[in-house]
C-alpha cells in the first residue's frame, strides 16, 4: 500500500540549503533541484525523514556560542516549518 503524497513549498533559498544538509536523499535532492516553484511531493516516511535529518543539523550549526539562533537556524526552522505544514493530495 503506498503512502499518500504531501506537498510541500520551499523557497528557492531552501531549496539550496536543504540540497546541502548531509543525509537528504540523492532522489529527493534530484527532485528539489527539477522542482517547479520550490514544490515537491515527499510521502509521509519521506517527510519524517528530511525532518530529522534537518532537526539534527539545526542542533549543530543552528546556535551560535551565545545560543542566538543563526541564519542556518533560521533556514532549517523555516524548512521544518515548510515541511509541518504540508498538505496532503
Amino acid at each position: 500500500m503506498s503512502q499518500p503524497a504531501r506537498e510541500a513549498c520551499f523557497t528557492a533559498e531552501q531549496v539550496q540549503y536543504l540540497i546541502t544538509i548531509p543525509g537528504i536523499p540523492e532522489d529527493l535532492v534530484r527532485r528539489l533541484r527539477e522542482a517547479p516553484g520550490g514544490r515537491v511531493r515527499l510521502t509521509l516516511h519521506e517527510r519524517d525523514e528530511v525532518m530529522a535529518r534537518v532537526g539534527d543539523y539545526l542542533q549543530r550549526v543552528g546556535f551560535d556560542r551565545d545560543f542566538e539562533t543563526t541564519r542556518d537556524g533560521q533556514i532549517s526552522e523555516e524548512i521544518i516549518d515548510a515541511l509541518s505544514s504540508a498538505t496532503s493530495e
